[in-house]
């Protein structure tokens, strides 16, 4: 039998019709992405300078103080490494 009998000539008009729709819906999943992430950006709520200077200084203040409880442990335990090692030894 004649394989071309069975094939419609519109065919391949069908799959490039397919193919622009699949990328005016991509198109537009696009745009609706931008549009709710500008949404979300008008829901923010920035603090104020006095704000942010607060919470730095408070970040700040107190890294300094778990840097100097972990040096001072770490001291702690080296003087008392050194001590076990000169008393064992």
């Amino acid at each position: 039998m004649d394989e071309n009998k069975n094939v419609n000539p519109n065919d391949e008009k069908e799959v490039k019709g397919k193919e622009k729709g699949k990328e005016k819906k991509q198109s537009f999943w696009l745009k609706r992405k931008f549009i709710e992430c500008k949404g979300e950006f008008e829901k923010i709520i920035w603090p104020s300078r006095k704000d942010l200077t607060k919470e730095s200084l408070t970040v700040i203040i107190t890294s300094i103080i778990f840097g100097i409880v972990i040096c001072g442990m770490d001291l702690v335990f080296s003087y008392a490494y050194q001590w076990l090692v000169i008393l064992i030894g």
